[in-house]
């Protein structure tokens, strides 16, 4: 795995993390919102580079 994908697939496991986080501890919409864009960001950049993103699983 190459360095691009390997830092693509952190960011968004950490992407996921925080979201799954924000939550259920029934954070603001806001951020909600903007974590889930971020995460929307990741997918198509891995989708863009052929590279697997797990979905919403990982």
């Amino acid at each position: 795995m190459d360095e691009f994908t390997a830092e693509l697939h952190a960011r968004l496991r950490e992407t996921r993390a925080e979201l799954r986080k924000a939550t259920e501890s029934g954070d603001d919409h806001h951020g909600v919102e903007v974590l889930s864009s971020r995460l929307d960001a990741l997918r198509r950049i891995a989708e863009d580079h052929d590279i697997p993103h797990g979905g919403d699983d990982g």
